[in-house]
């Protein structure tokens, strides 16, 4: 029999998720697990294995008071946890009407079976959307939400009561979905800037030094030690110190200075950080260890004393791609923004059969958020009564601010404190290697979910590879052993330390020079184009000041800077060109898109913004221009 109802609904949600129009239309519906009850004012009521899904006092009061709760605020999502009858959803949507409502419904034959009995409007408005599983609902709330965004999640009691393990993991989910969109475009906006122009700098150096990728397999069949700055890295620094001779090192840089101060020389020192490395490598001797850099590395660790230095260029970070072109790279080498990661991959690639993780916690076990002895130690994280949640904070300000900047001024205090106010915006909790949650924050989470993939597609390609974190007491990381550092070395053989061959990539130097010439030439066209835009911006300014107001003369000058400006807007922004114009565009085109009136004072704000702009890239510009125009005739030599 016909179901217009159904084919109705189905058609509308085709529309925006056709993933979710299949599922529906192949899932079977187990009727004996639904049931349409009475509430006792007289309205349907949902009711799945045997418990009502509204209240059965009134379904649409209780809707009604969870609607009058929630406030229109700009740049809000709300995520209503579960469909139910659609009353929560009516209610909401009245009130909400210019923000994202996502309705996450965890179980598909509640969905067909409301589906196929009620047309709910409001469920299919401009926006509301309904989702099914975690990833779709990740997916939503990454693409929906940004920097600032308000989250909320909205739901009835006995949902959460009913699903209440899905409930966890949907809150969680939001979290690290939002976390992510915020750690992406932290990135990119702060980190761009940094990482362009060292990788500009760092040309020449990827042109001679080796690859990771050269050395695969160096080291097959041995043992691996990835040192993080966890906690757990000072509760085993014996350990290591005891049995070094049974694994090869591969240390990130933050936890670089203990391990050296205590008698430990890493193997391999992993370091992508844009930021300068004069905190980290003062008064350290590396020049018996490795160093893994990363094609964006600041440029003076590129400059270090170590034994060899080795790149690793990842495929989808800043210029990256535009690198790994001109070396004529086509593999499938990542990153996922830890170091961690980098210096876990550079151990897989090089072929070690058993690695182990050590400071790589990920939690704040016992209120500890660093290994006692790192930079970090004078920060602790605990539970804050008042406030009913967990904090992070520092022990002592003042110590914190000169292990973190090298001296105790207001801002290094300042920026101390900044760090701090920063990481407590993303407190997290996740299951302990114990089963019971431990306080961390929306980075690490998402570090835990990455290594977790990283060790499916490891025992994928390497089904005998053995993967330990020993980091005992931290967050769960499913796919490797928990086992302690002492059991899991105890039969293994010391390792024979290989003297790396001094490698170098093979490029084809014709296109190196011509493609390097492209992105000079771009660089020139806009530096062009902004000092047109920069002249006639100040002529503007100059005649406001002047007459007081917009004159004639003064909207010829700002038609003449539109149109410079304009030219500027549509130099190419492909790769490389795109992650160099990032920086500038993130601020002019907030400026022009502002309500340019007759409205002298507001103008003239706009114009004084932009003017600054145009000065700061005008003040970059010529450096690009002269490492570029060397490394355009460095790749032929």
């Amino acid at each position: 029999m016909e179901n217009k109802v159904f084919e109705e609904n189905l058609e509308l949600i085709k529309k925006y998720d056709e993933n979710l129009f299949n599922k529906i239309l192949m899932s079977e519906n187990e009727k004996s697990n639904l049931a349409i009850v009475q509430t006792k004012v007289g309205e349907y009521n949902l009711m799945y294995k045997g418990v009502c899904l509204h209240s059965q006092d009134s379904a649409v009061d209780e809707a009604v008071k969870i609607a009058q709760k929630i406030e229109e605020e700009e740049n809000s999502i709300r995520v209503i946890y579960g469909l139910g009858l659609g009353y929560l959803v009516e209610e909401v949507s009245k009130k909400i009407k210019n923000s994202k409502i996502i309705v996450y419904e965890p179980e598909l034959e509640i969905i067909k079976y409301v589906l196929s009995i009620a047309k709910i409007d409001s469920l299919f408005q401009e926006n509301v959307i309904l989702c099914n599983d975690c990833e779709t609902l990740a997916k939503l709330v990454f693409e929906n939400t940004d920097n600032n965004s308000k989250m909320k999640l909205i739901y009835t009691n006995p949902y959460k009561q009913i699903f209440a393990d899905d409930f966890t993991k949907v809150l969680q989910t939001i979290q690290k979905a939002q976390g992510q969109h915020s750690a992406n475009i932290n990135t990119l906006l702060s980190k761009a800037p940094s990482a362009l122009w060292h990788t500009r700098f760092n040309l020449n150096f990827l042109f001679r030094l080796p690859y990771i990728k050269q050395y695969e397999n160096i080291y097959k069949g041995k043992t691996a030690l990835i040192v993080s700055a966890g906690p757990s890295l000072k509760e085993n620094i014996e350990i290591i110190k005891q049995n070094k001779d049974k694994f090869i090192i591969f240390c990130v840089n933050v936890a670089m200075e203990f391990l050296i101060k205590s008698g430990i020389q890493p193997d391999f020192i992993v370091d992508i950080e844009t930021t300068a490395g004069d905190i980290y490598y003062k008064n350290i001797d590396i020049s018996q260890s490795n160093l893994i850099l990363e094609a964006f590395s600041h440029n003076q660790k590129y400059l270090l004393n170590a034994k060899q230095k080795i790149t690793y260029i990842s495929q989808n970070n800043f210029l990256n791609p535009w690198v790994r072109s001109l070396l004529g790279l086509n593999d499938n080498l990542e990153t996922m923004g830890t170091v961690s990661y980098t210096a876990l991959d550079s151990a897989y690639i090089m072929g070690f059969e058993k690695i182990i993780l050590i400071g790589q916690d990920l939690a704040f076990k016992n209120g500890q958020c660093y290994a006692k002895g790192s930079r970090y130690e004078d920060l602790e994280c605990i539970f804050d009564e008042n406030e009913k949640k967990y904090v992070i904070k520092a022990k002592d300000l003042e110590q914190y601010a000169l292990k973190l900047q090298g001296r105790i001024t207001d801002w290094s205090k300042k920026v101390a404190q900044s760090y701090i106010n920063n990481l407590n915006k993303n407190i997290y909790t996740v299951k302990g290697q114990d089963g019971t949650y431990l306080p961390t924050q929306t980075g690490y989470a998402l570090f835990i979910e990455w290594f977790e993939k990283v060790a499916s597609r490891y025992k994928k390609e390497r089904p005998q590879i053995k993967l330990i974190n020993s980091s005992i007491g931290g967050a769960q990381i499913n796919g490797f052993e928990n086992i302690a550092l002492e059991e899991a070395i105890k039969e293994d053989e010391n390792v024979e330390r290989i003297e790396l061959p001094k490698y170098r990539l093979d490029y084809d130097k014709e296109k190196c020079s011509n493609e390097i010439g492209a992105f000079l030439e771009d660089i020139k066209t806009h530096e062009e184009f902004t000092k047109e835009a920069k002249l006639h911006c100040e002529r503007f300014l100059n005649e406001l000041k002047i007459k007081k107001m917009i004159t004639q003369n003064a909207l010829k000058s700002m038609k003449k800077h539109n149109i410079a400006l304009d030219k500027l807007l549509a130099v190419d922004k492909g790769q490389p060109w795109r992650l160099y114009f990032v920086q500038y565009s993130g601020k002019i085109i907030p400026l022009i898109e502002s309500d340019f009136s007759q409205d002298a004072k507001g103008t003239k704000e706009v114009f004084e913004k932009l003017l600054e702009v145009y000065n700061k890239i005008l003040q970059f510009s010529p450096g690009y221009i002269e490492r570029l125009t060397y490394s355009k005739s460095f790749v032929l030599k």
